[in-house]
């Protein structure tokens, strides 16, 4: 009984590793060297947003902006030096902890943040980009625009 318990429990990581998806992105999610432009779905607990965001690559990090459906700036952002930035930010979404997270999790994405644990993102052979923040209930959806 204890030797199967021991094994158990040494063939668990194993087993959990299987069941989750991998952190397979330490590198940046965004591709290329010009500008990319995907359609952003952001869902958290009791609210969405939905838009189009442009990403540029820049020396030394990324730029980007999104544009919500109406045609209204929802934030810019600049990921460099392991940092990132939200700029203009709409008022509804300009809150330091909002602020704090969506940067924290744009700088995982570009690759220029640290990875905690907290989040996971997969890129699918299609170019679609899933990002979940699992400390806060966030989900990002990142697709391609034009597929």
């Amino acid at each position: 009984m204890r030797r199967s318990l021991l094994i158990s429990l040494a063939l668990l990581p194993l087993l959990l590793a299987s069941c989750f998806p991998a952190r397979e992105l330490r590198r940046p999610a965004f591709d290329g060297e010009g500008t990319a432009r995907y359609h952003v779905l952001i869902t958290a607990r009791q609210a969405e947003i939905t838009g189009v965001m442009v990403v540029k690559r820049v020396p030394g990090g990324w730029r980007g902006s999104m544009v919500n459906e109406f045609g209204v700036k929802a934030f810019d952002f600049i990921a460099e030096g392991g940092r990132c930035r939200l700029l203009n930010t709409i008022p509804f979404l300009d809150k330091w902890y909002i602020r704090r997270t969506i940067a924290a999790d744009l700088a995982f994405l570009c690759g220029t943040g640290r990875d905690d644990g907290k989040r996971l993102a997969e890129r699918r052979d299609d170019g679609v980009i899933l990002l979940r923040d699992e400390r806060r209930g966030i989900k990002y959806l990142f697709q391609p625009v034009g597929r």
